[in-house]
């Protein structure tokens, strides 16, 4: 089926909150106090930004009023928090924006109260639980998101959400609307599963990501028995493109994601396919928590970040695999997608260690002019039914080389989007071969490692260590 834009734009509940908002319309307007408005598809809506509601309209909306479960009076305490992605709200039109993974909570698109796992156990509810904040005599109904690092007394509530312009919906759902302040929960008895881009917290004491506690620390390496390849061993062209990513100055941002995104026509796919863990995003930024030793606390971790892409292993695991050749090597290095070529069998996808290839389950209809001067005309757009996967950029490459070839330069330089758009330079690309090459430099480095080169698949990507600097 063709899936238009406008309906990955909306939120999981918008399907049916287009339909029920018409029916809706008079029922709302007498338990809210806002601005009515019309929307593209005629129905009436409510601007949330300026609405206030009581405690009995939104049980009455959910239909709970007589099964919330109220908590007794505590120091409990809200805090409103601005997301990466949506910040204020502003432009929570953008789908972009709206399907960016928030770098702790991994949520897209639907807000969350932020709940500590103390807390939580307390409450007796989990991850996707509705819950009812009040905050004196303002009201909002979230789901959770157990968060470690979270107060135990604090209560994180997100601005930016429930607006007219980009986020259609019959509940009121921005922490605008209460505040800061003493806050009381309910626990409504109702559950919505989280659109989640990552489902696991924890690396399993797995080597592949690391912190050390100085810049001269070296990284533990597990040395295993060298791999032997089916193939003939490729001779080592230059360039060789190869990445090194700084873990300790990687903040877990996201423009790199929102950079890959736009530079190579990734579509949004919307919740509910989030939900089914068929996010497209070429990259992602896994997000780990690690035991504070300085408490013990497992309410208050330390956080570790990881941009994870495909590797463009040189023993590619992926290429062995697909029967139609669809997945090849380059003679510098890359590891190639021809999107004609391929029908679909995801062998290639279940044989990558990193999960990184991406597969169309549906095909994305961009037939709006608008929609269409979004995308890059130097990228080509899949199909539904092929896989996708990183690339390094190359149509940068290709730009690059037949710039130098033209100008009669031996050899040049190329930024993929990721290491353009990081504010933290935490990304180098460049020739693995030129041992003057910022690359070459940091697979050097002590705290150099890669992930999962155990298994002998050659990656070409290089982490750098986080460091944590400790008082003895």
């Amino acid at each position: 089926p063709v899936i238009p834009l406008s309906l990955t734009v909306a939120d999981s509940t918008a399907a049916a909150d287009a339909t029920a908002a018409a029916d809706d319309a008079t029922d709302l307007a007498a338990v809210t106090t806002g601005v009515a408005a019309t929307d593209s598809t005629g129905a009436a809506a409510v601007d949330v930004t300026k609405q206030t509601a009581s405690p009995m309209s939104i049980a009455t909306v959910l239909g709970e009023s007589s099964r919330a479960t109220p908590a007794e009076p505590s120091d409990l305490e809200v805090e409103l928090l601005a997301q990466v992605g949506l910040r204020d709200g502003s432009r929570s039109f953008n789908p972009w924006l709206r399907e960016l993974p928030d770098p702790l909570s991994r949520v897209v698109w639907t807000p969350t109260v932020a709940v500590s796992p103390s807390r939580a156990k307390d409450l007796g509810i989990d991850d996707g639980d509705l819950i009812e904040v009040k905050v004196a005599d303002k009201t909002i109904v979230m789901p959770v998101r157990v968060s470690p690092g979270q107060h135990h007394n604090v209560l994180g509530v997100p601005v930016g959400y429930g607006r007219i312009d980009g986020d259609r919906s019959v509940v009121p759902r921005n922490g605008y609307l209460l505040g800061s302040g003493p806050a009381t929960v309910s626990v409504t008895g109702k559950h919505d599963d989280l659109p989640l881009a990552q489902v696991h917290s924890s690396s399993e004491s797995r080597g592949h990501i690391h912190q050390v506690s100085g810049y001269a620390e070296h990284v533990p390496v597990e040395h295993h028995g060298e791999a032997h390849s089916l193939w003939d061993k490729r001779p080592v062209d230059s360039p060789h493109w190869h990445m090194s990513i700084n873990l300790d100055a990687c903040t877990g941002c996201s423009a790199c994601v929102i950079a890959c995104q736009a530079e190579n026509n990734i579509p949004v796919v919307g919740p509910l396919e989030v939900k089914r863990y068929r996010s497209l995003h070429w990259l992602r930024i896994d997000r780990y928590f690690v035991d504070n030793p300085d408490n013990g606390d497992a309410d208050s971790p330390e956080v570790l970040f990881e941009p994870m892409l495909c590797a463009q292993c040189d023993n590619a695991p992926c290429e062995t695999v697909c029967p139609v050749a669809a997945t090849v090597h380059s003679h510098d290095g890359l590891n190639l997608q021809a999107y004609n070529r391929c029908v679909g069998t995801r062998y290639c996808a279940n044989n990558c260690p990193y999960k990184v290839r991406r597969f169309n389950w549906l095909e994305y209809d961009r037939g709006a002019p608008v929609e269409r001067m979004v995308l890059n005309p130097d990228v080509v757009v899949r199909e539904r039914g092929v896989m996708e996967k990183c690339t390094f950029c190359i149509q940068r490459i290709q730009s690059a080389r037949i710039d130098a070839r033209k100008n009669g330069q031996p050899s040049f330089e190329v930024k993929t989007a990721c290491q353009q758009s990081c504010p933290a330079d935490a990304i180098s690309f460049g020739d693995g071969t030129d041992s003057a090459s910022q690359v070459s430099r940091d697979r050097q480095e002590p705290r150099a490692f890669q992930a999962l080169a155990e298994i002998g698949i050659k990656p070409s990507i290089t982490y750098l260590a986080r460091v944590r600097n400790r008082e003895s």
